[in-house]
């Protein structure tokens, strides 16, 4: 039997606690144990990156623990473009950082392959989603870097059923470090959130509780022309900038910046589903 419910923010955010792990921040020589009261983690530096990419449709999925290996994944990608391939990648793990404040997105052509990989790094600090191809008659690549994916990259594949993975909560104090970071997840005990959006703009939620019970509850979704999705039954806030979408995987952050305790940044990932009973 399904019962019908009212998703607030809210609630929203006490069923996910209910069923929450929480990570603790790496140990690092900047850090001293993070929230175990060591003086936090600058958000400039990066312990480890999480990278998502895409080598025409084929999407993969790689943890990086060193710059070496980083190197070599830049390498690898000016390689996929050169041999006709377009290339996309985000970081997961820069999900603390400013980028989505600014609506701009960097470009860059160059026939210099060093100068792109150094343009990519630096769009990966900056927490961007990066796309490069090759022209071969001009022997050069093309770059493009965006905090929020384009409204027509999302528009087709956003329609369809998503299973809510996790969301992560940064907390960033006003001197720039990491306090603390929370991973909340609903599966863990065995429950599901799956959320089905329609082409005509209606967005219905159901909840498969951990103790067997069903709720549902239907919204509307909208999204702007530069690619900023809003619904008031999605977690945490009704407006998420789309960092990275494929037929696979949609991942989304959002910031309450300037508050007293700092800032949190939040950033919630999916996965496509075929469909729910």
């Amino acid at each position: 039997m399904k019962k019908i419910l009212r998703i607030t923010t809210l609630l929203a955010i006490v069923l996910m606690a209910a069923s929450c792990e929480k990570t603790e921040l790496p140990v690092t020589p900047d850090n001293n144990g993070g929230n175990n009261g060591g003086g936090g983690n600058p958000i400039t530096e990066t312990t480890k990156r999480v990278v998502v990419y895409a080598v025409g449709d084929n999407e993969s999925r790689l943890t990086l623990s060193s710059d070496d290996e980083w190197e070599a994944l830049l390498e690898q990608f000016c390689h996929y473009a050169e041999t006709g391939n377009t290339v996309t990648f985000y970081n997961i793990e820069t999900h603390h950082t400013k980028a989505t404040e600014s609506k701009e997105s960097p470009s860059i052509t160059t026939a210099d392959r060093e100068e792109l990989k150094r343009w990519m790094k630096a769009m990966e600090k900056e927490g961007r989603t990066v796309r490069v191809t090759y022209d071969t008659e001009g022997g050069t690549w093309h770059g493009e870097a965006y905090a929020t994916a384009p409204a027509n990259n999302t528009q087709g594949v956003l329609i369809g059923t998503w299973r809510f993975n996790c969301m992560v909560v940064t907390h960033v104090g006003s001197d720039g470090t990491v306090i603390s970071s929370d991973l909340y997840t609903t599966e863990e005990n065995g429950g599901s959130w799956y959320y089905a959006f329609s082409v005509d703009g209606t967005l219905t939620i159901t909840i498969n509780g951990m103790d067997g019970t069903m709720a549902t509850d239907n919204g509307t979704w909208s999204l702007s022309d530069d690619g900023v999705l809003c619904s008031e039954l999605l977690p945490s806030g009704a407006c998420w900038n789309v960092n990275w979408i494929t037929p696979q995987t949609l991942i989304m952050s959002s910031a309450d910046l300037g508050t007293e305790e700092g800032d949190l940044y939040y950033q919630i990932q999916f996965e496509s589903v075929t469909g729910i009973e």
